[in-house]
């Protein structure tokens, strides 16, 4: 059931005013009941708390806000009293607004209306629902006489709102300029007109392509052999039965497959392209690029948005005005007391503490996450980047100022209009995409991959004998119990997953015959040392150790008997290199080592195209350049404005010693990391390890040695982190930096510190926060769009 236009404003009205919080308690009971306090039965029965405008707010009603579980989450420390000023914070903003719409009278119809209208959305409308509806509003805590006070009071903020944005209009010039920044958004989607072939087998999907490149019709393949749209012959778009394609937009195909078709930007064929084990063929028959749409074409649509952007930014400044103007005083026996002292100023403009706690506990995250374990999270990360937020907006407003357009609308709409503007001539040249994509070949490619079983024989005649037998049709188990094998299934490898002779050999050689009517190969016999076999990842001896105890083995083996790469390959780590044909020819000695046979479905490396990926690398060339602009733009302002940062200033940690002129650089001792779980398991040690180091002042000489190693310990790791996950770096913490200080430099803009919390989450937990020699993985944001 859809809402009226005007319950939609009053949703919006409390949006922009920032009052969803206040609205979420007065109906929820697990954050208090405010609803209840607003008819005014607790003013008369307890002692002021505090005065908003010579308007007492009793400690009764402080304490009741204060009751729900939210508010008790933590009740110890600094955000236990934070949590105290977010309370009374929401009852001042409750307070102004009730103040400044006072005068505004509802009658008892708007309120029925409104309460039918909500039983009619909820299905609870009708006398026959007179229980049920009073059942849904006692679970919110909520009476009948109660429910229908708030909604009163929700009318007349609306009726309050109304009047403010009565006379807001828009010139030719807002709409002008509005245009002029935002024409993308109102530009037409780009399309094509193509058709598609689906198939599930991969050497099917290759023949089809050389056929249509021979100069097949496209159409009737896909009629044939098609497992999708093969009665319409392929065509997207096309109505069930029609043959004809219709212009689709890229939400119509799953994103590998769009990006390689509008990646063509032109009529073509896309190579066959593998998603969720089916394999896709694009003709594209018409590229339809996206086109801008003039002014004259738009205008009714734009005004319409803007007009609604700036009564929103009119309430917006009228709630702000009203908590600025508001005289707020704690009479000597009140219980609860607010500074609210200036913790940062941009230029002559003061951010308080007030609004940082506001900002701070009103983000959904915090609200998810708040506990006793999560608190220190909170003082330490998540509040110093949220004022660094509040002081990059309020930065760019000032900024916006000095530009040319005419912005208009909420603080939040500025301020991206604003980027816009100033980011508007980024571009970015065919040079540009080929470099980006050269330099990023790893984002582009799915690493070689092997589900692999290894058996393990005594005698060279089981394995050889086991080995015919598969190849003759036999099954595994079934024949390695026969010729006295021992099975064990290694799962999906990577290269680099398992020792040094069993890796060459998956990934290195082409020593695999293909087992028959099966995807699975199985290799020549590999001769192991016995006591290494049993632990997979032991470092392989070295190949040049002296090896004069096998000399007799050395004499039957000829360098004239070495074969090429994708010839079958038997090896030893003390006899690398070296290669024997059949397994006959084992030489003495060998009897006593592990010989092993792997059997493997082998998946080669991957690679995508430029032309298959050309979208997206366009994409993050673009992202780069207009986050270059904005940054360089956010860079003169910190110049042009003074911007200071007290809370900043309050938190200073010190940094790790230097290292002095002439000291050997320190190398690395940790192992290298088989896996992500591996080096990421491996960082959160050397955090807590680095942590308890880095916070003393009283290190010895042998700890201060210590916290240098394990500090290049941690880069390494994290090193190996970036490259599993694909991100863009790492980046070591100085002195005083924020997360969103750091996404500022690395992405242009601070609001993606949340991204870097989360590429880091395992290792920023608990008590764990960031401080100086901190190592972050710094994520590659253009992967994550694409996913």
């Amino acid at each position: 059931m859809r809402f009226t236009r005007r319950t939609n404003t009053i949703i919006m009205w409390l949006l922009a005013a920032g009052l969803l919080l206040g609205m979420i308690i007065m109906f929820t009971p697990a954050l208090g009941s405010i609803g209840d306090l607003l008819s005014g039965g607790a003013r008369g029965s307890s002692k002021a708390g505090l005065l908003v405008n010579g308007i007492p707010i009793t400690e009764l009603e402080v304490q009741r806000a204060r009751s729900g579980s939210f508010f008790n989450s933590v009740t110890e420390g600094t955000v236990a009293a934070d949590l105290e000023k977010y309370a009374i914070e929401i009852l001042i903003r409750e307070e102004i607004l009730n103040q400044a719409s006072s005068g505004v009278r509802v009658g008892s119809g708007e309120v029925r209306r409104a309460v039918n209208q909500f039983r009619q959305s909820q299905g609870v409308e009708g006398r026959r629902n007179d229980q049920a509806y009073v059942r849904l509003i006692n679970r919110a805590g909520l009476t009948d006489q109660t429910f229908r006070f708030s909604l009163q009071e929700q009318i007349r903020r609306q009726k309050y709102q109304d009047r403010l944005v009565k006379d807001v209009g828009v010139s030719d010039e807002e709409i002008a300029s509005y245009y002029e920044i935002n024409s993308g958004a109102y530009s037409t989607e780009e399309r094509i007109r193509a058709r598609m072939l689906v198939l599930d087998d991969e050497a099917l999907a290759l023949n089809l392509m050389k056929r249509i490149e021979g100069g097949e019709s496209f159409q009737e393949l896909a009629s044939e052999y098609s497992l999708e749209l093969g009665s319409e012959k392929g065509a997207l778009g096309a109505p069930k039965g029609k043959t004809e394609p219709r212009p689709i937009g890229r939400a119509a195909l799953v994103r590998p497959v769009a990006n390689a078709a509008f990646g063509l930007k032109a009529s073509g064929l896309t190579g066959v392209i593998k998603h969720s084990n089916r394999f896709h063929i694009v003709s594209v028959e018409e590229y339809l690029p996206s086109q801008s749409r003039s002014l004259v074409e738009v205008r009714t649509e734009l005004q319409e948005d803007l007009l609604e952007l700036k009564r929103a930014g009119v309430a917006e400044n009228t709630l702000r005005q009203l908590r600025s103007n508001a005289t707020i005083s704690f009479p000597e026996e009140s219980s609860f007391s607010f500074a609210n002292p200036v913790i940062a100023s941009v230029g002559s403009i003061e951010i308080k503490e007030a609004e940082l706690i506001y900002a701070t506990y009103g983000n959904q995250q915090i609200q998810q996450a708040l506990s006793p374990e999560f608190a220190p999270l909170i003082e330490q990360l998540f509040k110093p980047n949220v004022l660094e937020q509040l002081i990059e907006q309020e930065l760019i407003l000032q900024g916006a100022g000095l530009l040319g357009p005419s912005f208009v609308g909420t603080r939040a709409s500025v301020s991206r209009d604003a980027l816009n503007f100033v980011s508007r001539d980024a571009t970015v040249s065919a040079k540009e995409i080929d470099a980006y994509y050269e330099e990023n070949l790893d984002q582009f490619t799915t690493p070689a991959s092997a589900d692999v079983t290894q058996i393990t024989f005594k005698t060279s005649s089981d394995a050889q004998s086991f080995r015919l037998s598969l190849l003759d049709g036999g099954n595994l188990d079934a024949s390695a119990e026969e010729w006295s094998g021992v099975a064990e299934n290694l799962g999906t490898v990577f290269q680099g997953d398992l020792r040094a002779e069993l890796d060459h050999i998956l990934f290195s050689t082409n020593a695999f015959e293909g087992i028959p009517n099966s995807k699975l190969g199985i290799s020549d016999i590999i001769a192991l040392d016995a006591e290494e076999s049993r632990e997979f990842g032991a470092v392989a001896s070295n190949a040049e150790e002296d090896v004069s105890s096998n000399d007799q083995a050395d004499a039957q083996i000829s360098t004239e008997l070495e074969r090429e790469a994708d010839t079958p390959v038997i090896e030893n780590e003390l006899l690398q290199g070296k290669t024997i044909i059949e397994p006959s020819a084992f030489p003495a000695g060998f009897e006593s080592l592990d010989l092993s046979v792997l059997v493997a479905e082998r998946t080669p490396e991957a690679r995508q195209s430029l032309s298959e990926v050309r979208n997206q690398v366009e994409t993050a060339v673009l992202s780069s350049q207009t986050q270059s602009l904005r940054k360089a733009w956010l860079d003169e302002l910190r110049i042009a404005f003074s911007v200071e940062n007290h809370l900043l200033a309050k938190n200073e940690d010190s940094l790790p010693r230097a290292r002095l002129e002439g000291e050997v650089p320190i190398t690395s001792n940790v192992p290298e990391s088989a896996t992500l779980a591996d080096a990421q398991a491996m960082a959160v040690d050397l955090v807590k390890e680095l942590r308890s180091l880095v916070t003393r002042d009283d290190l010895t000489l042998e700890e201060s040695a210590r916290l240098e190693q394990v500090h290049v310990d941690l880069g390494k790791v994290q090193d190996e982190v970036a490259i599993f996950t694909g991100a863009l770096s790492t980046y070591v913490v100085e002195e005083g930096e924020t997360l969103s200080g750091i996404a500022l430099e690395m992405y242009g803009d601070s609001s993606l510190w949340e991204e870097l919390l989360a590429a880091n989450n395992y290792l920023l937990q608990d008590q764990d926060v960031l401080f100086p020699g901190f190592v972050l993985v710094v994520p590659n944001l253009q992967n994550k769009s694409q996913d």
